[in-house]
């Protein structure tokens, strides 16, 4: 959006009255010379408009996320640009729709990965002993739902964590 206050300014030209046109200045009186008029125009204030942001990156890159921006309703009052030249306003204000602020991305299938959980404590409190943990396979779909695999043949392509590990207390 450009700043609405503008300036116009006289144009004057020295004229040859007989042939009606414009000729060098040194053919008229310079004594007679009108000062040269400049005067504001165009003095309303700029109407409330949308300052919309660059979207950000995908909260997920699959699996479903979001992608959001912001979106103010503002009016500029200064024509230098800087934070001080433009007002924020109710969204209200604004004539136009808000545009959207944010909106669904990702909306791809993940592949398929082994998920664990923490492990457990160890099997004896003292000596050799083992932890466990569960390994699952585990692919988040495109609408964000979470599917397991049992058989898990859509992990086979995956080295598979470790379930059990030794522990010695």
């Amino acid at each position: 959006m450009t700043d609405n206050i503008r300036k116009q300014r006289s144009t004057l030209k020295c004229v040859d009255v007989k042939r009606r046109t414009a000729v060098a200045w040194s053919f008229c009186d310079a004594k007679q010379r009108p000062v040269d008029l400049i005067r504001s125009c165009n003095n309303d204030p700029c109407p409330p408009d949308w300052d919309v942001g660059e979207m950000s990156l995908c909260s997920h890159t699959c699996g479903g996320g979001v992608r959001s921006r912001k979106v103010r309703c503002i009016r500029r009052i200064s024509k230098t640009g800087g934070a001080e030249s433009t007002l924020i306003l109710p969204d209200g204000q604004c004539p136009q729709p808000k545009p959207v602020n944010s909106e669904a991305c990702g909306l791809i299938d993940c592949p398929a990965m082994w998920k664990t959980s923490n492990w457990g404590q160890c099997s004896t409190t003292c000596g050799p002993g083992e932890q466990r943990r569960e390994v699952t396979c585990e692919q988040r779909l495109a609408n964000g739902e979470l599917k397991q695999f049992y058989p898990p043949i859509q992990c086979r392509h995956i080295e598979k964590p470790p379930s059990v590990q030794l522990c010695d207390l």
